[in-house]
């Protein structure tokens, strides 16, 4: 690195103006920004804490915090967390003597988080004027820094994630200066700073762990250990003594705590939901090793990939010895390394890594200036420096293009993907979005909603949320706001995807979140999958029988009903909206006749979708699907509904293929029944899986079955673990199916006939704590 001084001084004055309108620009687009998931759960831990060493405030009772009310904080359930940082924000709301409006309270921290982050952002400017000894180039590793996409998004609402990456970069100028020479000025911060990075999360311990490391080997290679030894052991020992003093759970027995802190997060297995990846849920703790690298690699800007690879190769091949190169190296490889060989519990994609970002940025300053020196005293040296500048231009571009929904950025070698195969708004931060929209588009005094992500609510203002009656479920309620961790254009992931959408939230073909008009209840579900070239057909079975007939350059799918569907709402999807256009429905309302809807309803169409509304309920006896005959494998997905408040005169149990349920584990409030019952909000479930658990159905009559669906609960980790199928004709002798799966929702074979069928649970992990659940089971018949 250059031998340029570590210390703030004076400046010139575009390094001034650079950082001026980046902090002003976070002022602006502070309040663009709604509230994430964490930000009531971390500001409460911050209040315990606060209460835990101002015991004076423990009788305060205002509107936005009930100090009676908060835990002792050594019963708290996340007292583990780390919240010294968050201390002065709660300072602040105590200066106005915690009487300021919840809403008002969190945006103040969201600037907060901001501020943390420009911080951060002068430290990484430093360090990176250190390795180029160039202000132009450091500006512009800076700009690599401070746009990348989501971590600018993080920098105003993500208070955990956004907060560490902040003080890991200052821990990392600390570090540099530690490293490049020992005092005990520079001991001393380097171990206060490091107290506040483990605070925050205890893998920030690994920066002064790689530091330390490499001034021993340093020292032992200029014969200087005897002198700095007590540096070396005074800083590890005083960045412990600093953790514990900052950290109030740990005061009553440091020791004790300390190894309760670390048993807590290097294997948090405490958060039991899961990821949707390449297209799958996965349980969080049973990760592909490839999630962590696979997730950075398509959300990292490729031009920063691109100059940080260079600074790697740079870095590797010097030949004069650059430690701080090397701390950058082993601080990106060893934590990447880590959970690739462990597999620890992560979620929402590779946010709790974004510290690494750190020392990516960082080498991909040492990229940019490896590739200024290679062609300094070349005449292509203004052409790089072109180059240069057309990066920093499209760096800006590419934020203005994605604001305010920076947090979903993805490069263009998965942009193309990210909807159907990655998490989205993992946050919630559309949800006021929606809420927005609805009531500047809804007149009614009062709206009946229920939002997927409740916390958004807290972003409106006090006349804004009188008018909301917030729901504690869809049913009931006249909106729902719905953000899919997967795709929104997913029958299967999305619970409303045949719900018309009274507004969407989308960036670059990434669907972000929707509005629902929910005023229907989804009675009857069918999806007809054609085999190509063939009149075969293979549907579930619900009470209407398929079959295909093909006339001319029209095909013709025919539904029979023996029992009629009341329905007043028929949703339709197709495979593409071109085919939509071209397809026509029609239904036998049990007088012979067949109506088309398209003329004797209101027709909607949504892309693939087609929705056909009618006036009243209408009995359906047939539905006929025409559409141009194209030899492909079609997929229809057909849904009938009613209206909340309209009476289905049948039961639906008489459309149902089953028989009789049984299964060898269930509670009286999760029986059997639940799982065939057409009704979402119920399940079965067996409780913690088993070798040998047992869910056993018989069908009215015999079908030719070739697949099973399991609609599972929210908790998708809870699939059945090496699933057996035994089925039979006559309860007698039974064969057991040769059963394939990709997702552990839809179990595949050869189709068969039979009317018995067991399904049965083979060997299980040891301790095991998922559960067997069904929420509605689907059977499939092939024709």
């Amino acid at each position: 690195m250059r031998k340029t001084n570590f210390k703030f001084g004076r400046e010139p004055i575009i390094v001034v103006v650079f950082f001026a309108l980046f902090l002003i620009y976070g002022f602006i687009v502070c309040s663009d920004y709604s509230i994430s998931v964490d930000e009531i759960m971390e500001r409460n831990s911050s209040l315990v804490t606060y209460k835990y060493i101002f015991p004076g405030v423990s009788d305060i009772v205002t509107d936005s915090v009930d100090f009676t009310e908060v835990s002792d904080l050594l019963q708290w359930r996340d007292r583990y967390y780390g919240v010294a940082l968050q201390l002065p924000a709660v300072a602040v709301e105590h200066m106005f003597k915690f009487c300021l409006p919840l809403k008002d309270v969190l945006q103040l921290r969201h600037y907060y988080v901001f501020l943390l982050s420009f911080i951060a952002a002068c430290f990484f400017y430093k360090l990176a004027k250190k390795i180029t000894g160039n202000i132009y180039t450091a500006i512009l590793g800076t700009m690599f820094f401070i746009l990348y996409p989501r971590t600018l998004a993080d920098s105003f609402y993500n208070i955990k994630d956004s907060v560490f990456l902040s003080v890991f970069t200052v821990n990392l100028y600390c570090a540099a200066l530690f490293l490049e020479k020992q005092n005990w000025k520079r001991m001393l911060l380097l171990a206060g700073i490091t107290a506040f990075c483990v605070n925050t999360r205890i893998v920030g311990a690994v920066a002064i762990a790689v530091c330390l490391l490499l001034v021993f080997i340093k020292n032992i290679r200029q014969h200087t250990l005897r002198k700095k030894w007590a540096l070396i052991l005074g800083a590890g020992c005083l960045s412990i003594l600093f953790y514990v003093l900052i950290t109030p759970v740990t005061w009553h027995d440091p020791l004790k705590e300390i190894i309760n802190v670390y048993r807590t997060f290097s294997d948090y297995t405490a958060w039991e939901g899961t990821n949707f990846y390449l297209g799958r849920y996965y349980d969080a703790s049973q990760l592909p090793w490839h999630y962590l690298p696979v997730w950075m690699l398509i959300t990292l800007p490729l031009i920063t990939v691109t100059f940080a690879g260079i600074g790697v190769i740079h870095c590797l091949r010097i030949k004069k010895q650059s430690y701080f190169g090397w701390m950058l190296l082993v601080t990106i490889a060893v934590p990447i390394l880590y959970v690739i060989a462990a597999r620890p519990v992560l979620y929402n994609g590779w946010r709790h890594f974004y510290f690494v970002y750190a020392a990516i940025a960082l080498m991909a300053v040492f990229g940019v200036q490896s590739l200024r020196s290679l062609f300094h005293a070349n005449r292509w040296k203004r052409v790089v420096d072109a180059g240069l500048i057309v990066t920093a231009i499209l760096a800006v571009a590419r934020v203005w293009d994605w604001h305010p929904y920076e947090y979903a950025y993805f490069n263009p070698v998965a942009a193309n993907y990210a909807d159907k195969y990655f998490e989205k708004d993992y946050w919630g931060m559309t949800t006021n979005e929606l809420l927005e929209d609805l009531l500047k588009n809804d007149k009614s005094e009062k709206l009946d909603v229920y939002l997927h992500m409740g916390w958004a609510a807290n972003k409106l203002s006090v006349s804004q949320r009188e008018r909301l009656h917030l729901m504690g479920s869809s049913k009931g309620a006249v909106y729902t706001t719905y953000q899919p961790t997967a795709s929104q254009e997913s029958a299967v992931h999305n619970p409303y995807y045949f719900y018309p959408k009274e507004y969407i939230v989308e960036k670059h073909g990434i669907g972000l979140s929707a509005l629902y008009y929910s005023q229907w209840d989804e009675y009857s579900y069918s999806i007809v999958e054609e085999a190509s070239g063939s009149d075969v057909l293979t549907y579930n079975l619900n009470g209407i029988s398929w079959d295909k007939m093909i006339n001319g350059s029209s095909a013709v799918l025919h539904g029979s009903l023996s029992i009629p569907i009341y329905t007043s709402k028929l949703a339709l999807e197709t495979v593409s909206s071109y085919l939509a256009v071209k397809t026509q429905v029609y239904i036998d309302d049990g007088s012979g006749n067949w109506i088309s809807l398209d003329q004797s309803a209101r027709r909607q169409l949504d892309d693939g979708i087609i929705h056909y509304y009618m006036d009243e309920l209408v009995g359906i006896c047939g539905i006929k699907i025409v559409y141009p005959e194209n030899g492909k494998e079609n997929v229809w997905k057909i849904n009938l509904y009613r209206r909340l408040y309209e009476q289905n005169s049948v039961d639906y149990s008489d459309n149902s293929p089953f028989e009789v349920v049984a299964a060898s584990s269930q509670s009286p409030e999760n029986p059997a029944e639940y799982a065939i019952d057409n009704n979402n909000e119920t399940s079965w479930t067996a409780g913690y899986q088993e070798e040998g658990m047992v869910f056993a159905f018989t069908m009215k009559t015999p079908h030719t079955l070739s697949k099973i669906a399991m609609n599972l609960e929210e908790e998708w980790y809870n699939y059945p673990e090496h699933l057996r199928i035994f089925v039979s004709a006559d309860e007698q002798e039974w064969t057991e199916l040769d059963v394939s799966t990709e997702d552990n929702v839809i179990f595949s074979f050869a189709p068969v006939e039979c009317r018995y069928v067991r399904m049965v649970l083979g060997p299980v992990a040891d301790q095991t704590e998922n559960h067997w659940s069904i929420w509605e089971l689907l059977l499939y018949e092939t024709k």
